[in-house]
């Protein structure tokens, strides 16, 4: 398995692997969306300190990058500071057994509506496509109600030859509430050249 890679996007944009150095960045990040960061991890507990909850998730993270295990990674935008605009990632989570990879998202408020999640969305599936030494599916899931990110996954679909996936449709617990997901998934990475994204 490959450890995770720094990927370009394009002249603004990077995907750097998730490290423990970025703790102090996410956590500005996470108070700056809260509450929509929990539908990104809804493993997040409520009623415990969030610091020691992310520390935990990013040596884990960067733990499991280095190993291929899983690929996570920071969006980042090149402007004087550099800042990060949000996360990225495949897990093996998946509710499907099709799927071999679950992708996930999430962009801070202030890097919404800038394509930043399309972009990176596009990077990592072409990454994941090369990476894996053979055909590789993988899973999208979404709460119908956020508009923006049902949008933003079908939109994925119709790029990158997905469908709806509905065996594959679950109920997550996000902050004690059960919110049902939708599935998608990306049949067969990579996609044959005339198919593929530009």
């Amino acid at each position: 398995m490959h450890p995770t890679p720094l990927l370009e996007i394009d002249e603004q944009t990077f995907l750097r692997p998730v490290e423990m150095s970025l703790l102090d960045e996410l956590l500005v990040a996470c108070e700056e969306s809260w509450p929509e960061v929990l539908q990104a991890m809804p493993w997040l507990e409520l009623s415990e300190a969030l610091e020691p909850q992310l520390e935990e998730f990013l040596t884990d993270v960067e733990r499991l990058g280095r190993a291929g295990m899983l690929h996570h990674w920071t969006i980042y935008s090149r402007d004087a500071t550099e800042r990060m605009q949000g996360l990225i990632g495949f897990d093996r989570s998946t509710k499907s057994p099709d799927a071999h990879w679950n992708l996930g998202y999430w962009v801070r408020r202030s890097g919404q509506r800038r394509g930043l999640a399309t972009s990176s969305i596009d990077r990592v599936l072409q990454w994941i496509g090369g990476a894996q030494g053979g055909p590789v599916a993988v899973e999208l899931s979404v709460d119908p109600g956020n508009i923006a990110g049902a949008a933003t996954v079908e939109a994925a679909c119709m790029r990158w030859c997905g469908r709806r996936h509905p065996s594959g449709d679950s109920v997550v617990d996000v902050a004690g509430e059960q919110i049902p997901h939708a599935c998608y998934i990306i049949p067969r990475l990579p996609l044959p050249f005339e198919e593929a994204v530009e």
